[in-house]
């Protein structure tokens, strides 16, 4: 989706006081001077992008147990998180998309050692010559993205299987349109395919059954899912065309959709995750504040 990473239209920046549909409001996680943007959570760690305010030179920056922290790329790199995965059939690991230039960025797959803290090595055909993005990694499946490079959205969402060294095709992009791949957990995996008129959906795919469901839109947009190992969805329901209008912060799972929190306008939502440490469930999310000087900040809200 266009909304993580530049401004999309000119809003009046209002502060965080909408209408709650939720009995808590969102909070600031991290929400500085720069720009933080996609954020991947797990027990005991958080990762999330900074990047100077105006600039789209993200690095990950990884906390662990709440205190330490580090950094993930180099200064002339380009890091964007994808998502963590504990104790799976890698191991503790994080994956993202890196590109190793900043003025022409083309990103492939990485996956990082929270433990080692040193990138493991890729099977081949993961990373080609064209753009691979947005990796979740879930056990034995890895979700990502392909696209031409250079380019900022992809063609294909494509699932690879390590155990059996095998990728297939979940979606493609329609006419002029684009797909993004979001998340993997545990049996279900959730992608966005996008219009050339920007009305996007969310799907939700099943592994264990291959049934793919489209996730309920009253004719706006849906976009930047998370999925939990349960296959609850939180997602975006906002405007096709315009940043921070009426947009909602939605949960569903299977029967009527509700809605966690209604943002002000001005206010929209990017990449989102979420975590459970034994008091409920925290999603994590990108926080918009819409207009011609955008600005990113990590917030948190209870599931």
């Amino acid at each position: 989706m266009r909304r993580s990473l530049l401004p999309v239209a000119t809003a009046i920046i209002l502060a965080l006081t909408a209408t709650a549909a939720h009995a808590a409001a969102p909070s600031e996680y991290v929400d500085s001077r720069a720009d933080e943007n996609q954020v991947a959570t797990a027990i005991g760690f958080r990762a999330y992008g900074v990047a100077p305010h105006g600039t789209s030179h993200f690095r990950v920056r990884v906390r662990e147990g709440g205190v330490g922290a580090y950094w993930v790329g180099s200064t002339s790199s380009v890091s964007l998180v994808g998502t963590i995965d504990i104790g799976g059939l890698l191991g503790n690991v994080m994956s993202y998309a890196y590109s190793p230039s900043q003025s022409s960025p083309r990103f492939d797959v990485r996956l990082w050692d929270l433990v080692g803290q040193a990138n493991l090595a890729l099977p081949a055909g993961i990373n080609t010559a064209k753009d691979e993005e947005n990796p979740s990694l879930s056990g034995d499946y890895l979700l990502f993205g392909r696209g031409p490079r250079a380019t900022t959205f992809s063609q294909r969402v494509l699932l690879y299987r390590f155990s059996t060294d095998r990728t297939v095709t979940l979606a493609e992009a329609p006419a002029g349109g684009n797909v993004t791949a979001n998340a993997a957990a545990g049996d279900w995996d959730v992608y966005t395919v996008c219009k050339a008129n920007w009305v996007c959906n969310v799907f939700r795919y099943q592994l264990s059954t291959d049934q793919t469901v489209k996730i309920p839109n009253p004719d706006r947009a849906t976009y930047w899912p998370t999925v939990t190992t349960d296959g609850t969805v939180y997602y975006v329901l906002g405007s096709p065309d315009s940043c921070g209008f009426h947009t909602k912060l939605m949960q569903w799972n299977g029967g009527a959709a509700a809605a966690l929190y209604v943002f002000p306008n001005g206010s929209d939502v990017g990449q989102m995750s979420m975590v459970d440490e034994g008091a409920g469930p925290v999603v994590y999310f990108s926080h918009v504040r819409c207009g011609a000087n955008a600005r990113f900040g990590i917030w948190q809200i209870k599931g």
